[in-house]
């Protein structure tokens, strides 16, 4: 999406301010089916069609569980949905009253009473104000938004429910979706801490289980939710574990637009496996978690200028620091020289061209800063013992 710092903002802000969640879908039925297991009369119910722009939509399903949807149709007509949550922690006796109130089984007020306790906290007003922020962003613009407040209605008396039906499809509900969050809270929990395997085999989980929602008609849309989702997902817990936001941009961009292309769910899940593989990479060789503010910036500025000539007085500027004492705060906290860092992450991001592209190594020393290329092939040697010719006639990818 040609605007995601915005969406990335967002998604930062409200989470940070109201421990509140927040996605970014297309404005689809399909799309909207997909967060079924996160309202109890789910949102596909809801005519996305009627949503209108330069509103704020509140709605309160049959567990009084809420969700806020604002709308933009340009450039590219899209939901911002941010929830779900509760307003108020339940009792006892409400909890009573919203069971009867949908004809819930007495067998699954346990599974309700998690479900509660899976979901955040927060004060309506609060949301919507930031909301409200969030919107200006959205929109690039200054917007006074009305507040429409929906409920999603029991069906007329005269129909059944599934749940009144067969009230054990409550039960299943109940634990599909605390599975579903326990899931999500683990895989994210193994990113940050860079568990490579354990990450992985956790996603084969969770891709297990979303599997089975991807109804035959719409097996694409669905798979495409998921796959942003993972996306932001992995993006947020690489963050958590001191990956700079400058160096996450552009693997969630990527991505981002990865995920737009794919052609099927099985292209979908191959590329989430390689991104979920990109991001524990960033987590492992660039978290900066034990860094000080002053050197998380400094090494964030290398990384995103490893082809521009850097030297230590721009870098002491950047972070109000002389050089002298950056210098030895940096080899205090790094184990090495500004200079040893720059050198070993421009031999690194070598090997990747080396292997992954097509560029001459001339252009790959020149892109990365070397000006003659028989002093590039030294360094490079020197890091990692060979040749960039022998290194690419060994690790090339044939395609």
């Amino acid at each position: 999406m040609a605007d995601y710092t915005a969406f990335d903002m967002i998604t930062d802000m409200i989470g940070k301010a109201t421990g509140v969640p927040v996605s970014f879908i297309p404005n689809t039925r399909e799309n909207l089916s997909s967060y079924d297991s996160l309202l109890s009369a789910g949102l596909s119910q809801v005519n996305s069609c009627n949503f209108e722009e330069e509103k704020l939509y509140c709605i309160e399903d049959l567990l009084h569980v809420h969700t806020l949807i604002l709308r933009r149709k340009l450039p590219d007509d899209l939901l911002m949905i941010i929830g779900s949550f509760l307003t108020a922690e339940p009792g006892d006796e409400e909890i009573i009253r919203v069971m009867s109130a949908n004809a819930m089984h007495p067998s699954t007020k346990p599974a309700l009473i998690d479900y509660y306790r899976s979901l955040p906290l927060a004060k309506l007003s609060y949301v919507r104000y930031f909301a409200g922020i969030a919107g200006r962003f959205l929109y690039g613009r200054t917007v006074k938004f009305d507040m429409i407040n929906l409920s999603l209605s029991p069906l007329s008396s005269g129909s059944i429910t599934p749940f009144q039906e067969n009230p054990g499809a409550q039960l299943t509900f109940f634990k599909e979706v605390e599975k579903l969050f326990d899931l999500e809270k683990k895989m994210m929990w193994e990113i940050e801490h860079g568990n490579r395997k354990e990450a992985l085999q956790t996603y084969e989980e969770l891709y297990l289980y979303v599997k089975k929602r991807l109804h035959r008609e719409k097996q694409l849309q669905t798979a495409r939710c998921h796959s942003h989702s993972l996306n932001v997902l992995c993006r947020k817990s690489a963050q958590y574990s001191g990956v700079h936001v400058s160096l996450l941009h552009e693997a969630s961009e990527h991505h981002t637009i990865r995920i737009e292309q794919a052609m099927s769910p099985g292209e979908l899940h191959d590329g989430d496996i390689r991104m979920l593989g990109e991001y524990l990479t960033l987590v492992q060789n660039l978290s900066m978690k034990e860094y000080s503010k002053s050197i998380r910036q400094v090494t964030a500025f290398i990384l995103t200028n490893l082809g521009a000539e850097i030297n230590l007085g721009t870098l002491a500027e950047l972070c109000s620091l002389s050089p002298t004492y950056l210098a030895a705060l940096f080899k205090k906290e790094t184990g090495m020289t500004v200079g040893q860092f720059i050198t070993i992450r421009r031999i690194q991001l070598a090997s990747d061209l080396l292997i992954q592209s097509g560029m001459q190594i001339q252009e790959i020393a020149l892109y990365l800063g070397f000006q003659d290329t028989s002093y590039f092939s030294r360094v490079f040697r020197k890091e990692t013992g060979m040749t960039p010719q022998a290194f690419r006639r060994k690790h090339k990818i044939i395609r």
